[in-house]
């Protein structure tokens, strides 16, 4: 009876890793854009419809647009990539939200291969962009323009901010740094910079989530710690809470900080409900 039970434990044990390194198994399969058939990669065509998806950020010699793929000529397809645009006299045309008619160049992202150098191409992998092309502005057909009225007002909120910070940073590697620390948008972040943070262990301080909001809320903790009675400290949550959303929306509404300020509005009510329950009884 005691062998019975000891082979039951064992295969429900290797039946659930087995199902859980499944489960892993099958999502990875579906978050790689390589598997899905619509990815434009697999529909190889003359020309591209894209839209770009980000604000431009400026290189050296380049302006580099983030993109989403949306159409061929004739085929609905999707999938993301990089757009360099070579700097020429003029402004820039682009913005985010254009919609451009895109050439047959792409090619696939690739690391240089310099030992110890930051891997780049996995990076880009593991974002499920796989391919970028470089093009001269006149390459590029606008087909259609955005005003930033057309944008969501959480994108309209962030770029606003990502302004402000370019208007009073002018050192372009520190710009990048705290666009990407402040406000969690890597576009003008140093690779260099990314991989050195990787190594140390601290990659985490440039991802808005829980450590950010926690942080932000504990800053207006202090403010309010005149704030002393218990009777009134339902006061500091009513005043952190919004706070934190509006930071939240700044950084562009990313899903861990969305997730991080709903735990910790859920965990506020709940302490102050506990409290108020304990005090009427």
């Amino acid at each position: 009876m005691l062998k019975q039970t000891s082979l039951i434990k064992s295969i429900y044990f290797i039946s659930l890793n087995v199902a859980l390194a499944t489960t892993g198994w099958l999502l990875c399969y579906a978050y790689d854009i390589r598997n899905n058939n619509d990815w434009f990669a697999n529909n190889r065509i003359d020309e591209y419809i894209a839209r770009i998806t980000n604000e431009p950020a400026e290189k050296d010699k380049t302006w580099k647009l983030e993109v989403d793929i949306i159409n061929t000529v004739n085929k609905a397809v999707t999938g993301k990539a990089f757009v360099y645009v070579y700097k020429n006299n003029l402004p820039l045309l682009f913005h985010e939200g254009d919609t451009l008619l895109l050439p047959d160049k792409w090619q696939s992202i690739k690391t240089a291969g310099n030992p110890f150098e930051f891997d780049y191409a996995r990076y880009c992998r593991l974002n499920n962009i796989h391919h970028q092309q470089f093009l001269a502005s006149d390459e590029i057909v606008l087909v259609g323009q955005t005003s930033s009225g057309d944008l969501s007002w959480i994108r309209r909120a962030h770029k606003w901010c990502m302004q402000q910070l370019a208007l009073y940073i002018t050192d372009k590697p520190t710009l990048g740094l705290m666009q990407a620390m402040l406000i969690g948008d890597e576009a003008n972040l140093d690779p260099e910079l990314r991989q050195a943070y990787s190594e140390i262990g601290i990659i985490h301080i440039i991802a808005i989530s829980g450590s950010h909001i926690t942080f932000f809320f504990l800053i207006i903790s202090v403010l309010l710690g005149w704030i002393k009675h218990n009777r009134w400290e339902w006061v500091k949550y009513l005043t952190a809470i919004p706070l934190i959303w509006v930071y939240v929306i700044m950084s562009g509404a990313p899903p861990s900080a969305v997730r991080a300020a709903l735990m910790l509005g859920l965990r506020s009510a709940t302490l102050q409900v506990s409290r108020r329950f304990l005090v009427d009884t």
